[in-house]
């Protein structure tokens, strides 16, 4: 081991001042995060965890204040994970391709995020805004927005039920969901973002209502199976100027 004052570096890990920069992919088993650490992750950087599919488990202490992006992506070996109070900044895609997570949860404390109604996701409880699910989560009533990567690259989520407060869906919040098969968005919803269920193979039915007034690039690219987008009567022209002309003959008014 090599340590001073900022840095810290063994074998599995490298810590600079209250920071966990890296830690290894070769891993294999729980970790306990050391309770001086106030960040994981580097603004900008990929996640220190990301693609540590044999990390088990891992504790994330009470003076942690910042997740940065993509932070545990690709941990597909850990099933559960607890937020303490302390957290007061998540990034985006924090559990993208954490393919057996089911469990997520916020101290009942947390001044900034919550879990609410056991929700197995992770709400910005100012905006109201879900910025981080998994296969067994439900969106409670509510909620007004899924965030950027809130479901990324989830493929154990075969469906969701999304609520009529939300009334928006950000870029690449679904986006490869393999096994989504079917999505209905309820009446309210104004925007989807670029690439929302981009790369959800297996997604043969869109529902979408009239409330839609922008739906960004690449929505429903590489969805090879998609067999209808059902669309409110009365509406197939403004919905063809919302889509790509490739998507026009799975327009089905209903």
């Amino acid at each position: 081991m090599e340590e001073n004052n900022k840095r810290i570096e063994t074998d599995n890990v490298l810590i600079e001042g209250n920071t966990i920069i890296y830690f290894s992919k070769d891993f294999k088993g729980d970790y306990v995060i050391p309770d001086y650490i106030t960040t994981i992750g580097e603004e900008g950087e990929d996640g220190p965890f990301s693609g540590c599919i044999g990390l088990q488990s891992i504790r994330i202490p009470d003076s942690v204040i910042t997740i940065n992006c993509s932070a545990f992506y690709g941990c597909a070996s850990i099933k559960k994970i607890f937020i303490p109070k302390s957290v007061e900044s998540i990034s985006l895609g924090i559990f993208g391709g954490c393919s057996n997570l089911s469990t997520i949860s916020v101290d009942k404390d947390n001044q900034h995020y919550d879990s609410r109604q056991n929700c197995n996701a992770i709400i910005d409880s100012n905006s109201n805004i879900l910025i981080a699910g998994c296969y067994t989560s439900c969106i409670p009533y509510g909620v007004k927005g899924i965030e950027s990567c809130a479901f990324l690259d989830c493929d154990r989520l075969t469906e969701i039920i999304i609520p009529d407060s939300v009334i928006c869906i950000e870029n690449s919040a679904f986006s490869g969901c393999i096994n989504l098969t079917k999505i209905d968005i309820p009446e309210g919803v104004n925007v989807i973002g670029n690439e929302t269920f981009n790369d959800c193979s297996k997604l043969s039915s869109v529902s979408l209502p009239s409330s839609i007034d922008v739906i960004g690039g690449h929505a429903f690219s590489n969805c090879e199976k998609l067999k209808e987008i059902i669309i409110p009567v009365g509406t197939r022209k403004k919905f063809e100027d919302l889509l790509p002309e490739d998507l026009h003959d799975k327009l089905k008014e209903r």
